[in-house]
């Protein structure tokens, strides 16, 4: 029956899981799938990678596309790369939830771009150096992003002289 094949699966549209395939095994804990969908940054509540957990009085409620309510007054920060905005990192624990998600609006809303392609998802700064990049998962299909805030380093300071610059590249690369 479908009742059974949701307890057995537990398909969720949000998730964007193909049929039939369990969500757990698919994307990591210390993950988050970037959702280009999502008004808000929800966490799992078993997501390792967090601080600052805190209680708000306004409880959220959240409506997922399968008819069910989340509810959820628990928030906290996210571990995120430093060149991301402190706001960006902001987070609901979302109780119920099966996949952490990063909600690509706040992103952009905090003064970050997304670039999507086949293989990758990467977050621009406003001068366009990538400050926080992750996979498309080839089992799902959706981009993901690591929760461990791993930085990413790439840009120079041209400096003088020349010998400073050598060094750093002969450094950056082969050490």
């Amino acid at each position: 029956s479908n009742q059974q094949l949701n307890n057995t699966f537990k398909i969720n549209m949000v998730n964007n899981v193909k049929f039939g395939e369990s969500p757990q095994t698919l994307i990591s804990s210390e993950t988050a799938i970037a959702d280009t969908g999502a008004t808000d940054t929800f966490i799992c509540p078993n997501t390792q990678n967090v601080t600052n957990v805190h209680n708000e009085p306004v409880t959220q409620i959240l409506q997922m596309p399968n008819g069910e309510a989340l509810t959820s007054n628990t928030k906290c920060d996210i571990k995120i790369p430093e060149q991301v905005p402190t706001t960006a990192a902001e987070a609901t624990i979302l109780p119920g939830l099966q996949q952490n998600l990063i909600s690509i609006a706040k992103l952009c809303d905090n003064g970050l771009k997304a670039h999507f392609t086949a293989n990758y998802v990467h977050i621009l700064s406003k001068d366009n150096y990538i400050v926080w990049k992750g996979n498309c998962n080839q089992t799902s299909g959706l981009w993901t992003l690591s929760l461990e805030a791993k930085q990413c380093a790439n840009t120079m300071i041209t400096t003088k002289p020349i010998k400073d610059m050598i060094k750093f590249l002969y450094l950056a690369l082969f050490s």
